[in-house]
């Protein structure tokens, strides 16, 4: 009677193993688990879609190692085509370009950019555009020469006027709020015709090999920028669209 009972107990625990190792003929449907990390690969280009326009403040190299700011405005045809149109300005000094004469102190040389334009900028992913346009770049020159010994001097203003071409390549990054911060990473300022004009004030009553030396390096050197192409790099875009 023992042994009975306990081979019936034994085949109870055997089939309960083998029933509670089979699948459920309703098993439980859990929801796919949340990526840990999210997508962000379009997240740029999604933050611009429902955007129309913006602002933004500009800042970088823009001519060369001259540094300069300004402002720009831009208008989206998509999300992926933009018309900008922006207005840079900067200084430097040249009188470390220029080489001094005897007795000829060189007060002031500076060199002044303006740069407006008109660009369209596409972007060929999230973040990375190509921006080409049209626009006018001048150029202007503020020169003055001392005599050391006697009270003498020389100031010239030069005016380069150039109609430019613009290529610039670079990465902004958006966001839902609108702002979005990023540079034009390089591109250059390309003369298409430019124009060139000076004037000279002085109190010299004779001619003098000094200053007619340092004019004219200051005038070659105003008239070779006029011309020349200008890099541009590394300028900072931060700004909202609405």
């Amino acid at each position: 009677m023992m042994l009975e009972k306990s081979l019936k107990i034994c085949l109870f625990l055997i089939s309960s193993s083998l029933l509670a190792g089979q699948p459920s003929e309703n098993p439980e449907i859990r929801p796919p688990e949340e990526p840990l990390v999210e997508n962000i690969d379009d997240e740029s280009s999604i933050a611009r879609q429902d955007k129309t326009t913006s602002v933004a403040l500009k800042g970088g190299y823009v001519f060369k190692n001259i540094t300069g700011a300004g402002l720009s405005g831009q208008y989206y045809l998509s999300s992926d085509f933009h018309i900008e149109i922006q207005s840079v300005s900067g200084k430097t000094d040249l009188r470390s370009s220029i080489s001094s004469e005897d007795n000829i102190s060189v007060t002031k040389a500076i060199a002044t950019i303006n740069l407006v334009s008109v660009m369209a900028r596409y972007y060929l992913s999230n973040s990375f555009f190509i921006s080409v346009g049209l626009g006018q770049r001048k150029i202007l020159t503020d020169l003055r020469l001392d005599s050391i010994e006697i009270d003498q001097y020389l100031e010239m203003q030069t005016n380069s006027i150039s109609s430019v071409g613009l290529i610039t390549i670079g990465n902004i990054w958006s966001w839902d709020s609108g702002f979005f911060i990023g540079f034009d990473l390089f591109g250059a300022s390309i003369p298409i015709s430019s124009g060139y004009e000076s004037k000279t004030t002085t109190n010299l009553t004779t001619s003098d090999s000094a200053f007619s030396n340092l004019s004219q390096t200051t005038e070659n050197l105003a008239k070779m920028m006029g011309t020349a192409v200008g890099p541009i790099s590394l300028m900072i875009n931060i700004g909202t669209a609405f």
